[in-house]
């Protein structure tokens, strides 16, 4: 047994002597623990593996994602041909309207996002059909899973809008360069799905721009006919003003005894400008059966004439044979040479981690159990 002095409340410690006799508990050896870690590399290199093989197998049976994509912009005056043709007759007809490329293309892109139109096109399409017949429940809800699930794989992609001139923050950029993208289960059905899908929404824009230039026409016409009626109200009205002036003068003549037209060079007759008599009462009577066969038919007037052959030139504006391209291709529909998902490789990157992840911890906490027990 050896002596040890004893310390008492005024002997004075060395700083060094906690450091060099104790041991904190707390602390970690990285050297041990890498060396842990070493000693069981073959466990965790069989964690790695096994579920990156894993997730191999499984991202096999994941649904296949390949996507087409087409690059549009602002069609020129190539695609827009017989409308910007279409378009300068309605101008020399006094017709306006605000239709032009930017506002087409406009139309276009948001005919694309359309839920509307992406619902009635995927149902309208064989590809949806199939899809709906090889699921295993046909139910109304899954019809709509799916539907919606389609819809979500039609993008529009990277929007590039035109520049202010001005930098002004209040005006409207216009969109120039767009790309559009659709996804399906194989390249093939993505590349034709896009194609399709393209045709429709184009096919909508074209019927929307002809219901709108019908209308502006319509309305052109409506605009023209209520013209024309006034015009020929007016006409009819100073017909008749006419026919009572010449019966009052008719009377008169006859009341007179004037038959025959009169001089009135020498002021033998001073005429009446609301009743004149001077040329007889047989003229007057004549003149007087010529304007009431007026009054029966149209009035002989060059404006009235006029109207009512521009309103015949506006009936006969058909829009039926417009066609006109509402977006210029600088990548038409694509077929995909890599699929979009899954991503095989990143999955098991992703697994691999994870499993390297485990190895280590079960590896540290069966070394920990161990020792505690060693321990005990």
């Amino acid at each position: 047994m050896t002596n040890r002095p004893l310390l008492d409340a005024t002997t004075e410690l060395d700083p060094s002597f906690y450091s060099a006799n104790t041991k904190q508990d707390d602390e970690i050896d990285l050297f041990e623990l890498f060396s842990i870690l070493y000693q069981s590399k073959l466990l965790i290199a069989i964690f790695v593996a096994a579920l990156s093989a894993a997730a191999f197998c499984w991202s096999l049976f994941l649904p296949q994602k390949w996507a087409s994509k087409a690059m549009i912009v602002q069609p020129t005056a190539q695609e827009t041909f017989k409308l910007n043709e279409f378009l300068s007759q309605l101008r020399v007809m006094d017709v306006e309207t605000n239709i032009n490329a930017e506002q087409v293309y406009a139309k276009f892109l948001d005919a694309y996002r359309s839920q509307l139109l992406q619902e009635n096109f995927l149902k309208s399409s064989d590809y949806f059909q199939q899809l709906v017949k090889s699921t295993e429940s046909q139910s109304l809800e899954r019809e709509q899973q799916l539907l919606r699930d389609m819809i979500n794989n039609i993008i529009v992609g990277n929007v590039i809008f035109s520049k202010n001139a001005n930098n002004n923050a209040n005006d409207i950029k216009q969109p120039i360069e767009a790309s559009v993208e659709f996804s399906a289960a194989t390249a093939q059905d993505a590349q034709n799905l896009l194609s399709g899908y393209l045709r429709y929404v184009g096919s909508n824009v074209r019927q929307e721009i002809r219901a709108e230039l019908n209308e502006k026409i319509a309305q052109q016409i409506v605009y023209a006919k209520g013209k024309y009626a006034i015009k020929l109200t007016a006409l009819k009205n100073a017909n008749r003003v006419a026919v009572q002036r010449l019966k009052n003068s008719l009377t008169i003549a006859q009341s007179v005894g004037v038959k025959k037209p009169v001089s009135t060079t020498h002021n033998f007759i001073q005429d009446d400008l609301d009743y004149p008599i001077a040329l007889g009462s047989e003229a007057l009577a004549k003149k007087l059966a010529i304007i009431e066969q007026d009054n029966d038919q149209l009035p002989l007037d060059p404006e009235l004439l006029n109207s009512q052959q521009y309103i015949q030139q506006l009936q006969a504006l058909d829009t039926k044979n417009i066609w006109f391209q509402p977006v210029k291709y600088i990548q038409k529909p694509t077929l995909p040479l890599a699929k979009q998902a899954p991503k095989q490789m990143y999955i098991v990157v992703l697994a691999g981690l994870a499993g390297l992840i485990l190895g280590c911890v079960y590896v540290l906490l069966r070394h920990m159990i161990n020792s505690r027990k060693q321990q005990v």
